[in-house]
């Protein structure tokens, strides 16, 4: 197992590696270096409800050194949407959560924008969240009623709850027509988890297609990954890292080598950078 000396140290969300039982795929995950994993609430459900108990995926974690950052999603729906795809009922994924123990939860909000509604639903599960003993986090994205950085910092602050923060995907900011700059205007120490992928330059009319196959590893795309990595460093120093390049194109058969190739891309963007003054450093 490869472990990395530089920090911050790197997770993967374990999805992105393919599906079936979970101990192959944090197998490879620990294998190539990563000391963390998102988990689906989704896949998660169904590795319980297949017979595994919470208790055995959390030693499945501990024998590989690997910490369940957060799971991910807890779906709210609002603006009298009707889901257009399967989540998970939010009681299911609070049981889950608390059960693995995992620190943070993902909170995203479909449907049809609604400043004041989407600021209730947020805060309602927000403060269930920390009651349970966890941090709320919510994911903006360009189809999603909350669809760009702005709103999602809007959000987290008018709910006055004070351990609520942002996960940042970085394929989503790109294409939401977002840039790293755009976090000076977002409250310093509020991003909970970053996630790293890249876009290509030019941008497809199926967004959600592209999110879930499409996506590039990050440093290899036109979505200045480093940048936004330096800029949250500095922003949010407690951020979480989580690699998530869903390609199924990418991943090919190898999802050994599918697994290291994402750790090394993202890791060479820790190496050394320049940071956003034009410092050029190692990093830590």
């Amino acid at each position: 197992m490869r472990r990395p000396d530089s920090s911050p140290r790197l997770g993967i969300q374990l999805s992105s590696l393919g599906s079936g039982p979970p101990e192959p795929l944090l197998e490879t995950a620990a294998a190539a270096g990563f000391s963390g994993v998102g988990l689906s609430s989704k896949e998660t459900a169904e590795w319980i409800d297949s017979g595994l108990s919470c208790a055995e995926l959390r030693r499945a974690l501990h024998s590989r050194d690997l910490l369940a950052d957060y799971l991910d999603p807890l779906m709210l729906w609002i603006g009298g949407s009707e889901p257009t795809f399967a989540s998970l009922p939010g009681d299911r994924v609070l049981e889950l959560a608390s059960e693995l123990e995992v620190p943070l939860v993902n909170v995203t909000i479909g449907g049809h924008y609604d400043e004041a509604e989407a600021i209730d639903a947020f805060a309602s599960v927000a403060h269930r969240i920390t009651k349970a003993g966890m941090r709320p986090m919510i994911e903006f994205a360009p189809f999603f009623a909350v669809s760009n950085l702005q709103r999602a910092a809007f959000v987290v602050d008018r709910s006055e709850v004070p351990t609520a923060g942002i996960l940042l995907d970085t394929w989503h900011l790109a294409r939401s027509g977002g840039a790293p700059e755009d976090l000076e205007g977002v409250t310093a120490g509020s991003i909970h988890t970053v996630h790293l992928s890249d876009v290509s330059a030019e941008v497809p009319e199926d967004l959600l297609a592209e999110t879930m196959n499409g996506r590039l590893y990050p440093g290899e795309g036109v979505a200045r990954v480093g940048e936004v990595i330096r800029r949250v460093e500095t922003h949010s120093p407690g951020a979480i890292f989580t690699v998530e390049v869903y390609s199924p194109s990418l991943r090919g058969r190898d999802m050994d080598a599918f697994a290291r190739r994402c750790y090394d891309s993202a890791r060479s963007l820790f190496t050394e950078s320049t940071d956003v003054t034009g410092t050029t450093r190692r990093n830590r």
